[in-house]
């Protein structure tokens, strides 16, 4: 099969001929291999956690500002309430 794939032009398993000039053995390259295919996805999940932490905390900021203003609507009505009792509109 032959084809492109990570800047290695020719056939894909082309790797022995650069193994053999670097000098390193099959079994380096292979040792390495399994655990980046195995625990490669962990790369992208921590960008996930990143914008999944920052969505968040704009959730948590966002109910709190929530909050406050279900206070002050709260004290709001109250202070009405006690306006319209007191000139008997109540």
């Amino acid at each position: 099969m032959n084809g492109t794939f990570c800047g290695l032009s020719g056939k894909l398993g082309g790797l022995g001929s650069r193994r053999e000039r670097h000098q390193f053995q099959p079994t380096v390259f292979h040792n390495w291999q399994k655990p980046f295919f195995e625990n490669g996805a962990a790369a992208f999940e921590r960008k996930n956690k990143r914008a999944e932490e920052a969505k968040d905390r704009q959730i948590t900021a966002l109910q709190e500002k929530l909050a406050k203003k279900n206070e002050v609507i709260a004290e709001l009505m109250e202070e009405n309430v006690r306006s319209k009792e007191a000139n008997g509109e109540l």
